[in-house]
């Protein structure tokens, strides 16, 4: 009953005559394509957005006899390899990875190289769900799926029953923090966040390079090449992308693109009222909602001893990378202040933490928040660069 209370305002309810028959991939293509033709030309009329979340039991239902199937049991290989890692020495608690949007496990090769040797029989499972295409399911079923995988890995598992270290990149940062508010018995001692839009995104960087992110994981029609060199056309393509940043709300907050997970995390600062009302997840997930006061949220997450969010800091770029953090402050709970695409306000006057939403405040007073900008660290140094990852990550495992 705990568990269905802390889900029933984070998921979607879907519906029965459109939702479900469509296969995902297919609806992150169509959403895929609506948001090219944004980048050419303006959107029209808004559309509705929709209303208060919901879990339907059948939902509900539905997701709990999930989890006793193949997609939430634990692969064979990773039962080996838990049976083979050698429990003694120096380990650490267990370390659970999880990746970033059109990524995979394997983004955590190196650091599992890394924590081994320094650490030897730490139990280090990089989570081989919602790859590639796949993450672009909605955040709040990733959350939801996660879950349920770890709520079986602590039953097959007892050494995670003691706890575990969640050590997460990207958007999958924002799946396991948000994870700490949803699950109520989330067994989770740490958590690290490396690179996460806690705050969400905001950009024309973003949406100038929204095209080749789908596009390297999605099949989608090719825009025509210019053969020639045609001039002013970089400035063309720049004005598109700043016209876009201005409108994509009109398209992000619609039913159709929420059932995406980037556009779960666009925040648009200049359209405050349509963000809380057509962000199905943020909102929730940054308690700025009625219903996340009452989810207990607070409580869950306060459950951890300590939560730490390191991103990159840039003195001439609004962001850590073209595919990544903007702006880069969000990944330290900066971000925009309310009507202003230029000023970014700094985490203590941000209402999340003002207002200690969901814990970020009491974890600060009682010594267990950690946030650290470092200059020049680009969006996957963190996972790519021993020397960030020792000096700056490792400490906090």
């Amino acid at each position: 009953a705990a568990m269905e209370n802390a889900y029933e305002e984070l998921l979607l309810e879907q519906d029965d005559s459109t939702a479900r028959p469509w296969p995902r991939r297919l609806m992150a293509g169509l959403a895929t394509c609506a948001l090219c033709c944004l980048l050419v030309s303006m959107p029209g009329a808004p559309s509705e957005v929709p209303g208060q979340l919901d879990l339907g039991v059948d939902t509900l239902d539905a997701s709990v006899a999930a989890k006793k199937g193949p997609d939430h049991r634990l692969p064979q290989s990773w039962h080996q390899a838990a049976a083979a890692a050698n429990s003694s020495g120096s380990g650490l608690h267990p370390v659970i990875m999880m990746h970033g949007a059109l990524k995979t496990a394997s983004d955590f090769d190196q650091v599992k190289v890394w924590i081994s040797r320094r650490h030897p029989g730490t139990r280090l499972l990089a989570v081989e769900m919602y790859e590639g295409a796949d993450s672009l399911q909605p955040l709040a079923e990733q959350v939801l799926g996660l879950s349920h995988f770890l709520e079986r890995l602590v039953e097959d598992y007892e050494e995670f029953a003691g706890g575990y270290n969640l050590l997460c990149h990207s958007q999958g940062a924002v799946i396991c923090r948000a994870l700490c508010e949803a699950m109520p018995n989330h067994r989770a001692l740490s958590l690290v966040s490396l690179a996460g839009p806690q705050m969400g995104v905001y950009g024309s960087t973003w949406l100038e390079h929204a095209e080749p992110f789908f596009e390297a994981q999605i099949p989608m029609p090719k825009l025509p090449d210019f053969p020639l060199p045609i001039p002013g056309l970089g400035e063309v393509k720049k004005a598109a992308g700043s016209v876009a940043k201005g409108s994509f709300y009109q398209l992000a907050y619609t039913s159709m693109l929420q059932s995406v997970s980037l556009a779960n995390l666009w925040h648009d600062p200049l359209h405050v009222e349509s963000y809380l009302r057509g962000n199905v997840f943020l909102p929730l997930a940054n308690g700025e909602t009625a219903a996340s006061s009452k989810s207990g949220y607070r409580s869950n997450f306060l459950r951890l001893q300590k939560a730490t969010f390191l991103v990159g800091a840039f003195t001439r770029q609004t962001y850590d990378s073209p595919l990544g953090v903007e702006p880069w402050q969000s990944g330290v709970f900066g971000f925009y202040a309310n009507g202003s695409s230029t000023k970014v306000e700094p985490i203590e006057k941000q209402d999340v933490f003002a207002k200690d939403s969901f814990g970020l405040r009491t974890l600060h007073e009682t010594g267990r928040l950690h946030l650290e900008a470092v200059e020049g660290i680009g969006h996957q140094e963190w996972l790519t660069s021993e020397t960030v990852f020792v000096k700056h990550v490792m400490p906090h495992l």
